[in-house]
């Protein structure tokens, strides 16, 4: 249903928020576009398409290769645009959570989005303290959701549960963790 799509959406792995892995029904893009001048537009999309949709299929099969450039928006280091991140999953959750309040899994995607830009920050040296403290507070409100989630696998679960208990140290064994996978 769109409500099960609308409450995965924000999930890597299942129906992410980009727009090169779906196929449409032409009729879904009357009165939605893709905001021009906006980064991250297909967050600030996919969600308006998801919940204008009857139904959503997924299918687990790839048929369709993405190339992934160092330059590209996703692939850059920590700037001033990397907060725009937050900016495009805040309004993708606001519209999901007002219009369905009672979907859970969306508000622990969110926690996951706001550590993928905490991420660029510790490669690029910057420290958000605002920014890890909001995490924290989100992850407390939602720490039953998380333990619980069938979305987050171990690893997952792991790092945003250190990423609670100490921060020094999550920052440093993410660091490795880059540097290990380069």
């Amino acid at each position: 249903s769109k409500e099960e799509a609308l409450d995965i959406h924000l999930f890597s792995g299942y129906i992410e928020v980009v727009a090169w892995n779906k196929l449409y029904k032409l009729e879904l893009f009357n009165n939605i576009t893709y905001p021009e001048g906006k980064l991250y537009e297909d967050m600030l999309t996919t969600y308006k398409l998801i919940d204008k949709s009857n139904c959503v299929l997924l299918r687990p099969d790839s048929k369709y290769y993405y190339c992934k450039r160092n330059n590209s928006i996703g692939g850059v280091a920590f700037s001033k645009k990397t907060l725009s991140l937050i900016d495009a999953c805040d309004t993708d959750i606001e519209y999901v959570s007002n219009k369905y309040n009672n979907l859970k899994n969306i508000k622990v995607s969110k926690i996951q989005w706001y550590i993928i830009v905490c991420n660029k920050a510790i490669l690029s040296g910057r420290k958000i303290k605002i920014l890890i403290n909001k995490i924290k507070k989100m992850i407390i409100q939602n720490f039953r959701v998380i333990v619980f989630n069938k979305y987050l696998n171990r690893t997952r679960k792991f790092q945003i549960l250190l990423f609670l208990v100490s921060y020094r140290l999550y920052k440093n064994m993410y660091k490795k963790f880059v540097l290990k996978h380069r």
